[in-house]
């Protein structure tokens, strides 16, 4: 057998046993990557392996010694993750989305717009785990949080909450809330069908910046951080297979 194809089967047993470790607890359970850089080498390098006939995957061997230096085994059975409804779902981004109206008016404070969110899904803001609990929660329903589009708008259409802001010019979301946490990394890539194509925050953040918009060098600065922190483009993620058109 092939050395390529050793590893690849090296790789099938490994994340089959990924797999079956979690299922077996009775709860779900997910495993924190906190090194963003990590989790897309291994993405490009898989992609590389699968594509590239002449790609050895030594730089894929690498990076997989690396994750289970870093995440072993042990790791699979901590962080269970809470459930939700789809109305608390629902409601947070609701709750989330007025209070970023609100704050136009009262002036944007990060607690509150925490409290707002846990209030929906029953977390307590006093928890020693709020944080992860919090941002898990953000990153786990990412492409439901949606803000609805303004009725009496005809121009109007839904926004990620993350959108929204830009949109309204809420800028301490990131600098408070979204880039605030350094040991819980958000996940931006949440995707919206607009125009038949798939829009991520980096391709809303682009398309705002090509109208002149009066804040677009804020924005360049805020994609520039997006993108640190594993922000892609909806073709990205297309060309990863992290994204699959229907």
């Amino acid at each position: 057998m092939k050395k390529k194809q050793v590893l690849l089967l090296f790789i099938l047993l490994f994340f089959t046993f990924f797999v079956r470790a979690i299922n077996l607890k009775e709860k779900p359970y997910t495993l924190q990557f906190h090194n963003s850089a990590l989790l897309q080498n291994l993405q490009t390098a898989l992609a590389s392996v699968e594509n590239n006939p002449n790609d050895c995957g030594c730089k894929l061997k690498e990076y997989i010694e690396e994750f289970i230096a870093l995440y072993p085994t042990q790791a699979l059975y901590q962080n269970p993750v809470q459930e939700y409804t789809p109305e608390q779902i629902k409601n947070a981004a609701s709750a989330a989305c007025a209070y970023l109206e609100a704050s136009l008016r009262e002036g944007f404070n990060a607690g509150k717009f925490k409290e707002k969110i846990a209030n929906q899904i029953g977390l307590d803001i006093n928890d020693k785990d709020f944080n992860k609990k919090f941002y898990g929660f953000l990153n786990r329903y990412k492409n439901k949080m949606i803000c609805a589009k303004d009725p009496k708008s005809t121009t109007s259409r839904e926004r990620h909450f993350f959108k929204y802001a830009l949109f309204r010019g809420i800028i301490d979301l990131y600098d408070d809330v979204l880039f605030d946490d350094e040991e819980f990394e958000i996940d931006f890539n949440a995707v919206e069908m607009v125009d038949g194509k798939p829009e991520t925050l980096v391709d809303y953040i682009d398309k705002r910046i090509a109208t002149g918009t009066g804040i677009a060098n804020t924005l360049k600065g805020i994609r520039i951080d997006v993108v640190d922190l594993g922000g892609k483009s909806g073709q990205q993620l297309i060309d990863s297979g992290a994204f699959k058109m229907k």
